[in-house]
This record gives structure tokens, sequence and C-alpha cells, in this order.
């Protein structure tokens, strides 16, 4: 897959077009997003989720669940200037949280 082919959805599907959206709104998509994708797969044992896909609506249902989600992702690179094309070694060690800026 291309990521630099990868477009916003079309404004009006799934709310509003990508361009009025903040990034906090982005992130909180990209939750809801990764939450219906892991929602397809909660119930199924390792080798079930190895099959998925083999029938065909899942596999359009599990494609255009990927394809929002990377689409709210790189709408959310874009508004913050971040190059994914480039990639870069991850500057936290370990799972800290970020400080917040008051």
């Amino acid at each position: 897959m291309d990521l630099h082919s990868i477009h916003s959805p079309k404004p009006g599907r799934r709310g509003r077009g990508p361009a009025r959206q903040s990034p906090k709104s982005l992130a909180s998509a990209l939750s809801v997003d990764s939450s219906r994708i892991l929602g397809q797969f909660q119930w199924l044992t390792d080798e079930e989720s190895r099959s998925f896909g083999e029938i065909p609506h899942q596999k359009d249902q599990i494609r255009d669940d990927i394809n929002t989600t990377l689409s709210h992702l790189m709408d959310l690179a874009r508004q913050l200037e971040i190059d994914c094309r480039v990639p870069e070694p991850p500057k936290r060690s370990g799972h800290s949280r970020p400080k917040r800026h008051s």
C-alpha cells in the first residue's frame, strides 16, 4: 500500500470533512475507528482471527475500517505537519505519558 495515495474521506462521510476537524477531533476519531477494528476480532480465537477476511463481506468491512483509520491518521499527520514518509526513531522510552502543558 502506498501511504501517499491515502486520501481523506469525502466530506459528509462519517461526520464532518477533515478540513474542519481539529487534531483533537481526529485523535478521537482514530480511537473510535481502531475500536471498530478491534471489535471485529474481540471474541475470535487467535486461530479464527488468522482466517478472518476469507469471507468477502468480512474482508470488505475490515478494509473499509482500516482505510478510514489510515485516512484519519494521515489527516492528523498533515495538520501537525508530520511527514510520515520519513521514519524517525522513537523519542520516548517505555510507555511514559507526555507532560501536559497548561
